[in-house]
Parts: structure tokens; C-alpha cells; sequence
């Protein structure tokens, strides 16, 4: 099981799928401002349009795997260390609807968990 880190986030935020979904997500958005916008009714205006959401929307998404990567990493790395207040209060989040996302081998949850019981 590996647990999540800023590096391995930033990996898993640029790879070859999300970097796809990207790339047609903007393309879509591109050719349906060119057909339905008339000021856009130029390749070049939703050529740019679409590098803009492709750049906008990987990212953010690439921010948030990075940042939820170097949150989690530093609470188990507290909770390791036998901070465990601090560890609650960086892997509290990990409890969140769809924050398995970040976690996908419950490692973060894991030490939350834990992190609780040794302040019970």
C-alpha cells in the first residue's frame, strides 16, 4: 500500500488519462463555441478557447491531487511521529464525500483512524 504524497499526486494529476479528459473536454468545448457562438466563429478564437480550458482544467485538477497529496502526507507523517491532534487536523478531510479519491488505498483514513483512538 503506498500512501499518498505531494509527488505521487502530482504524478496521478498529469497522467496520460487526465491529461486526455483534458484535452477532449477542451476540444468539445472548443468545436461548441465555434458552431454556437458567433463571435467565436473562427478557428483561432475556439482553437485558443480550447488550450485555455485544457490548461485551466488540468491545472486545477493537477492543484488539488498536490495539494491533498502534501496535506495527507504531512498529517501521516504526524501521525507517524505521535502528533496525532495535528494529524486529526490535516487528515480530518479524508472523511469528506469522494476524498477516497485522494486516498485510494486508505492509508490517510487509516491514520485519522488511529490518530483518533490514541487521543481517546
Amino acid at each position: 500500500m503506498t500512501s499518498p504524497t505531494l509527488k505521487s499526486e502530482l504524478r496521478r494529476g498529469v497522467n496520460a488519462f487526465n491529461l486526455t479528459v483534458g484535452f477532449l473536454t477542451s476540444i468539445t468545448l472548443g468545436a461548441l463555441a465555434y458552431f454556437t457562438v458567433p463571435p467565436l466563429h473562427s478557428l483561432t478564437h475556439s482553437g485558443l478557447l480550447a488550450l485555455l480550458v485544457m490548461f485551466l482544467t488540468t491545472g486545477l485538477h493537477t492543484a488539488g491531487h498536490a495539494y491533498f497529496g502534501w496535506r495527507f502526507e504531512k498529517g501521516i507523517r504526524a501521525f507517524q511521529e505521535g502528533r496525532f491532534q495535528e494529524a486529526v487536523m490535516l487528515l480530518g478531510v479524508v472523511e469528506r464525500k469522494e476524498m477516497d479519491h485522494f486516498d485510494p488505498d486508505g492509508v490517510a483514513l487509516r491514520a485519522l483512524q488511529e490518530s483518533r483512538a490514541m487521543l481517546a
